[in-house]
């Protein structure tokens, strides 16, 4: 993965857009107001240096270099700090507690998902919050986004399953038909899952 991720950011000066995904834009009224946050597969960090200049303690994870590389330079045209973490989410060891773990898009396995959703759990304070946009298996009928491996896409049912068994508050688990207009690598409608989980 490592690999095809560092040849997809290597190819292009950004494989996304700037602006960040507009569903975590539109959801951190729902994290504590200059709290500590990660962003799970950040890339080459539209949502990083977003939450970074809204006044967050920001914090990235990735497994390409390259795009952690090009995110490490955006934050530096956007006088930002962003501490970056380049592991795979199977290594990840959370330093401590956050206000909120977002992610957007992100591949995994299946494996993964599940511990990734796990860990983020763990990795929160209470009253912290996930906010996370996926692929939904449903996408292979879509033309926009980088996958149609099964593998790698999510399946409401086995996320509702993980987030069931968390002592949480489940705010959003949806998946829904919308159409990106903003990101250049996802052009087109997709069909997503939309999750908002609170610790308790």
């Amino acid at each position: 993965m490592q690999t095809l991720w560092n040849k997809k950011y290597d190819k292009t000066d950004l494989l996304y857009d700037i602006a960040p995904n507009k569903f975590i834009q539109e959801s951190i009224r729902y994290i504590k107001r200059g709290g500590r946050v990660i962003s799970l597969g950040e890339g080459e960090g539209r949502n990083a240096v977003f939450l970074a200049k809204e006044g967050f303690v920001t914090e990235a994870l990735d497994i390409s270099d390259i795009g952690l590389r090009k995110l490490q330079k955006r934050a530096e045209n956007e006088n930002v700090f962003i501490t970056i973490r380049h592991t795979l989410i199977e290594n990840w060891i959370p330093s401590g507690k956050y206000d909120a773990v977002v992610s957007s898009f992100m591949y995994l396995e299946k494996t993964l998902q599940r511990e990734m959703f796990v860990k983020s759990y763990d990795a929160l304070a209470k009253e912290g919050v996930f906010i996370g946009e996926f692929f939904s298996e449903n996408q292979m009928r879509f033309k926009s986004g980088d996958s149609k491996e099964k593998r790698l896409l999510y399946y409401l049912p086995e996320v509702y399953n993980i987030i069931e068994s968390f002592t949480c508050k489940i705010i959003k688990i949806s998946e829904e038909i919308v159409e990106f207009e903003e990101e250049r690598g996802h052009n087109g409608d997709a069909c997503v899952l939309r999750v908002i989980f609170q610790k308790v």
